[in-house]
């Protein structure tokens, strides 16, 4: 039997642990773009509905950056055009495949919407929502426990 060498079981370079880390970050990239382009297009089409517009109202009337919105819209009409904004947001991260310009100002309407308050409306209609979150924000900001 051949006694295998150390050269031929360790490879460095482009096939060897430097070629698999780059791909491995290639592969992080991607799914990372990916993964936030589904969340914004899965919370752009979730303002489409009555359901999510209601939840919304509050956060939006009362944001000192999108509540003349409001005003000029109505709740309906401010979802609708949250949902437009995130929508877009999520295809133009999307588009990173075909030209990283074009994800490249996805990405910077993240930003965008992260200081409009949409995403932390999110938040707050999912815990608003749910009987366990509740309980466990009731149970951690009680002073008594």
């Amino acid at each position: 039997m051949a006694r295998a060498n150390v050269q031929d079981t360790v490879r460095v370079g482009d096939d060897g642990l430097a070629g698999r880390g780059v791909a491995l970050a290639r592969f992080g990239s991607i799914a990372l773009y990916g993964s936030l382009a589904l969340v914004f297009l899965w919370f752009g089409a979730m303002k489409f509905t009555d359901y999510e517009a209601a939840g919304i109202a509050g956060f939006v009337m009362n944001s000192p950056i999108v509540g003349w919105w409001h005003l000029l819209l109505g709740i309906k009409g401010t979802s609708l055009m949250l949902g437009v904004f995130e929508v877009l947001t999520g295809l133009l991260l999307a588009s990173r495949a075909f030209s990283p310009a074009l994800s490249a100002a996805g990405a910077l309407m993240t930003v965008g919407s992260a200081r409009n308050g949409a995403w932390a409306a999110q938040v707050a209609n999912l815990l608003e929502n749910s009987p366990k979150a509740r309980c466990w924000l009731r149970c951690s900001m009680s002073p008594n426990v």
